[in-house]
């Protein structure tokens, strides 16, 4: 009888245990202050108005104002209680300015409205891709992020068709708001697409990926701490350029000095992306005449891959990424 009671009080602690085993199981819940907001900025140039507004019309008209463009949402304090998703569509403005400026410098970093369009970004650069527009659209956004209780900044292609709907479900179930005291901000964050070496193909860029990852072009995001980072005279951008947009921002990230929350969205995609001008006969022709006339200069990117990979290989990303001599002085 006694050996029975034993054997029936461990079964009744057993059970007890599983029982506390299965809240640990429960999906974590953040306690969130506020609704997070997720600010996408759309990249696009001057002569494609028409495209804009189809992309206005199909993706970020949306129901019930948890939607709206970045300008709503800066003038008009009733949007920013529902709107979580923001959006502008990014364009360099200028011919002559430099293509890269990034906030806290002593240049204009932004113009006005332009062209009677409501909801775009007319940054004040040479309009480009590789040389300067990522970081200035990220130093833009960041200097709105504590003023405007902004907590992610994305950056998507204008060939790339968002779910809007999921994108919301998403940023509900996995992204928590920036902390209300900036000092405990620990998010650190950057997702999309993972690309890796086995995954990225032939191309030149491509060995520099041995061992290293980044987030494809086409759509990604960081946390507003990071996009600060990259902003900040601690980092030196100079170091980490291979003339290729989206390895270069992944290199800029994993620079900094401590440890990066990865959000791979590689199992719940919320886009779809259009490489059809590369997936044709008519797009190879154009991409191999820009190289022929000289707008796509490889072998200068083939120099600022290896000099990249030579700085990463002697001194590692973070180091070689980081400004010291400003950092400490």
């Amino acid at each position: 009888m006694q050996s029975s009671s034993r054997i029936q009080c461990r079964r009744l602690i057993l059970f007890v245990i599983c029982l506390c085993g299965l809240t640990l199981c429960v999906p974590f819940q953040f306690q969130r202050e506020r609704p997070t907001t997720f600010l996408i900025g759309v990249f696009s140039t001057t002569g494609e108005g028409k495209h804009r507004a189809e992309i206005r019309k199909s993706i970020f008209e949306h129901r019930n104002g948890r939607v709206c463009n970045l300008q709503q949402y800066v003038k008009r304090r009733n949007t920013r209680k529902v709107c979580q998703i923001l959006y502008t569509f990014v364009v360099g403005a200028s011919l002559s300015a430099p293509s890269l400026v990034l906030s806290n410098s002593t240049y204009p970093v932004v113009l006005e409205m332009q062209g009677g369009e409501p909801d775009v970004t007319w940054l004040s650069i040479r309009e480009n891709m590789q040389d300067g527009k990522t970081q200035t659209w990220f130093s833009f956004a960041a200097s709105l992020t504590s003023q405007y209780s902004i907590d992610y900044i994305a950056k998507m292609d204008m060939d790339t068709f968002l779910d809007v709907r999921s994108l919301l479900k998403f940023i509900d179930a996995n992204l928590p708001p920036a902390p209300s005291a900036p000092t405990t901000d620990t998010r650190k964050r950057y997702g999309g697409l993972l690309q890796e070496f086995l995954a990225c193909g032939r191309y030149v860029h491509c060995e520099l990926l041995r061992g290293r990852i980044y987030m494809s072009g086409q759509f990604y995001f960081v946390s507003g701490d990071l996009a600060s980072y990259i902003s900040s005279n601690v980092f030196d951008s100079s170091k980490l350029r291979t003339g290729f947009e989206d390895i270069d921002f992944g290199l800029w990230i994993f620079s900094y000095p401590a440890a990066i929350n990865l959000v791979v969205m590689s199992g719940e995609m919320v886009w779809v992306h259009d490489f059809y001008l590369t997936k044709t006969e008519s797009g190879w022709a154009q991409v191999k005449e820009r190289i022929s006339s000289g707008q796509i200069l490889l072998p200068s990117r083939r120099d600022m891959l290896r000099e990249t990979d030579s700085c990463i290989r002697s001194s590692g990303p973070k180091r070689c990424g980081q400004n010291y001599s400003e950092k400490h002085t």
